[in-house]
Formats: structure tokens, C-alpha cells, sequence
């Protein structure tokens, strides 16, 4: 499979296909990489220009190199899934979620304690 080299911060609300389980997600934050951070992967060491934050059609987030999300961009494509306007309120709408997550499993656990 042809991989193109994606060094540019992707554009807010660009969609990303993860096709090992068919999740869907649109990038909701770009921003360059700090420091000298490295991947390892098929294309051997590569130096990373950005990390990205994409939220998840099924809720929740990932914040992953965009030399990691590069691929999951171009199935996007391939599936001509279109860019969406709200992908920061779906991040928003994933955090929310994600704290009150974590509120409800720590009154679980607080709950069991007794």
C-alpha cells in the first residue's frame, strides 16, 4: 500500500477512518510536536511535525502523532468520508463524557469501599 507523507497540520474537522474496526473520526485540535519526538513504524524513524486530537463518532478521543494518524486520514479519503464544522464540539461532547465517566467510576469504587 502506497502511504503519502502527510507533514502538514492537518485541517480541523478533516475525517480519519480507523479501518481495523471501522471507527470513524474527525482531527478536532492540530498542533506542532514539541521537542524531538521519533515514531517507529513501518517507514522506519519518523521525526513528528504534529499531534493531533481526533474525536470519535462513538464518543471519546485520541490524542495520537500524525505520522500515526496519517493513514487512518487517507482510508478517510479512500471512503470519501466528508469533513465535518463540529469537530471541537465533539471533543468537548467526548471530554464531557469522559469526566463524567470517571466521576461515576469513582462512586463506585467509593461505594464498594463502604
Amino acid at each position: 500500500m502506497h502511504m503519502t507523507k502527510i507533514s502538514a497540520a492537518p485541517a480541523i474537522g478533516t475525517p480519519v477512518l480507523r479501518t481495523h474496526n471501522f471507527a470513524i473520526g474527525y482531527i478536532a485540535e492540530a498542533r506542532e510536536a514539541t521537542g524531538n519526538s521519533h515514531t517507529i513504524g513501518a517507514g522506519g524513524l519518523v521525526k513528528e511535525s504534529h499531534h493531533v486530537l481526533i474525536a470519535w463518532q462513538s464518543g471519546g478521543f485520541s490524542d495520537a502523532p500524525l505520522s500515526i494518524v496519517a493513514p487512518w486520514i487517507e482510508s478517510a479519503q479512500r471512503a470519501e468520508i466528508d469533513p465535518i464544522l463540529n469537530a471541537p464540539e465533539l471533543l468537548a461532547r467526548a471530554r464531557v463524557q469522559q469526566s463524567a465517566d470517571v466521576d461515576s467510576a469513582r462512586a463506585k469504587r467509593d461505594a464498594d469501599e463502604l
